[in-house]
């Protein structure tokens, strides 16, 4: 991968077999890479426009709770995405530096439990992460 040096700026994406990383700068200006990733894999998993569209939803929530500043933070951290594409389902996992446990307000929660079939946020070791996976429906 390119640039996995601190203060990187955009990072190629990669694809290994089904998986997909995204590497960018953590700041929301960077974030629609990240939505047109997941509705790009998510479309290649046969996700319905409907579903692709709470796709891009839920990974701008989350991405945004792992973002928040850290407590020692310069503004260099990068925000690390993997994009799985499994048969019946998209998964995602993110990562950033930082001092600060996510935690998502009322209205992002809400959000949430309605656009993504699982999602978790951790952290507070210096590094805050989420995960979420989005299923196929069938018609």
């Amino acid at each position: 991968m390119v640039g996995d040096e601190v203060g990187a700026t955009v990072d190629e994406m990669t694809i290994d077999d089904d998986e997909i990383v995204l590497a960018i700068p953590a700041k929301p200006e960077f974030l629609r890479l990240a939505r047109i990733a997941a509705a790009d894999v998510g479309s290649r998993c046969g996700l319905a426009y409907e579903e692709v569209d709470d796709l891009r939803i839920a990974i701008d929530e989350l991405c945004h709770a792992i973002m928040a500043p850290s407590i020692s933070g310069d503004g260099s951290r990068t925000l690390r995405i993997h994009f799985t594409a499994l048969a019946d389902a998209v998964e995602i996992d993110g990562t950033c530096p930082g001092d600060i446990t996510p935690r998502l307000d009322e209205l992002s929660a809400a959000i949430l439990a309605a656009v993504a079939d699982e999602h978790e946020l951790s952290g507070g070791d210096g590094t805050s992460r989420f995960r979420m996976v989005k299923r196929v429906r069938l018609p």
